[in-house]
């Protein structure tokens, strides 16, 4: 003790000061050496349930423009194709007439089917609540008429 210096430990903050350094050291090491490793989640959907107002007879809405375009379906004279109570998954299966390109879905209050929602038979699809009606393209270079066909929903 010759040097004539103070030593940290013999000071009244030393040791307090020390301690502090040496808790947050441990804080810093536990910060940085914890990890969590968050594990694959899979949540189903449930199965959608779906009526129709007219018992599935449905009507043309608009009449069809001459060699292609899109014709609109629904239930006569204010209700959607279809109305999906539950929301969830659902198949949708059919076999259109050759005329027919593409078919879809599009909410009961749209003007239109621009943008309509498009299905493919026997794929799965996410369906939300809602009233619905069913959309389809369809090709008529030289008139033609598209004869009847169905879509089964089925979970």
């Amino acid at each position: 003790m010759g040097t004539g210096g103070t030593k940290i430990f013999q000071t009244p903050y030393g040791k307090p000061l020390i301690l502090i350094l040496i808790g947050i050291l441990f804080i810093g090491a536990a910060v940085a050496a914890t990890s969590l490793t968050i594990p694959a989640t899979t949540i189903l959907a449930g199965t959608a349930v779906t009526t129709s107002a007219c018992g599935g007879t449905l009507a043309l809405s608009g009449g069809p423009t001459p060699g292609s375009g899109t014709v609109r379906y629904n239930c006569p004279p204010s209700s959607g194709a279809f109305t999906v109570t539950t929301a969830g998954s659902d198949s949708p299966t059919f076999n259109p007439p050759s005329q027919i390109t593409a078919v879809g879905y599009v909410s009961h209050s749209a003007s239109s089917c621009s943008g309509f929602t498009t299905l493919t038979s026997g794929s799965s699809t996410i369906l939300v609540t809602g009233d619905y009606d069913v959309c389809a393209d369809y090709s008529c270079p030289t008139g033609c008429t598209i004869s009847s066909w169905t879509i089964t929903w089925s979970s």
